[in-house]
């Protein structure tokens, strides 16, 4: 069984790591202009590297010659409309991503807020549903609320 679809989900904020590593003075530029939560983490990179983290995890694994999914997932999680092939797998990373920092599970370095609004207007939802009805969208809507509430408890049985 090919599990690179999950390695992909798992890799796909590689860059963040590598920056750390590699840029260890713009690193803690970036995180000091990030922890106020007041703008974008991908906007400060831009600003402060001229790179933004996803952008450097798929120069990272291009580098160490690792699967296009995982290089596409790296690069376009947050823009997965804009991914040249695997654009349903990085649409699910990007509604991943942001579902965990709407749930306020863990800390993925990007402290603005995200409301399940936002999470609901995610280009990836475009990518994965391109057409749905009022009715699918009342019933994702729905769906996706229960299922958040039960993701707490999910993940604290996992540990």
């Amino acid at each position: 069984m090919d599990e690179s679809d999950y390695v992909a989900g798992l890799v796909h904020d590689v860059g963040k790591i590598v920056k750390a590593w590699s840029f260890p003075e713009h690193f803690s530029e970036i995180h000091r202009q990030a922890i106020a939560g007041t703008r974008d983490l991908v906007d400060i990179e831009n600003e402060v590297l001229g790179l933004d983290h996803g952008e450097v995890g798929a120069l990272y694994l291009e580098h160490h010659r690792l699967p296009d999914l995982m290089i596409v997932s790296a690069r376009f999680h947050h823009h997965p409309e804009q991914a040249p092939q695997h654009q349903a797998f990085v649409a699910s990373v990007q509604i991943a991503d942001l579902l965990l920092r709407n749930s306020k599970i863990g800390c993925s370095g990007n402290f603005m807020e995200v409301t399940q609004d936002a999470c609901l207007a995610a280009s990836g939802w475009q990518v994965l549903f391109p057409k749905p009805g009022a009715a699918e969208h009342t019933i994702a809507r729905a769906s996706l609320n229960r299922s958040l509430e039960r993701l707490p408890s999910v993940l604290e049985g996992l540990v």
